[in-house]
């Protein structure tokens, strides 16, 4: 697999998920999730993406139908 195509896939996952699920959240609710992925074994700090959906968290936690792979949010 390419760089290129390795450092798009989250991306692509990404975007890919967000047509469509759901409405953007309060801040305050977003700073909820955020604080729980800092805690988290599979947040990949440089990026801030999930290693169990390779979302980037800091995106995937501003809407409404999404939900954190292994259940924390």
């Amino acid at each position: 697999m390419s760089l290129l195509r390795t450092l798009l896939t989250p991306v692509r996952k990404t975007a890919g998920k967000f047509l469509g699920k759901g409405h953007p959240l309060p801040k305050e609710l977003i700073i909820q999730r955020l604080r729980k992925c800092d805690d988290c074994v599979f947040l990949y700090r440089p990026t801030y993406s999930c290693k169990q959906c390779a979302c980037f968290a800091d995106e995937k936690a501003r809407y409404s139908g999404e939900r954190c792979p292994i259940g924390r949010w």
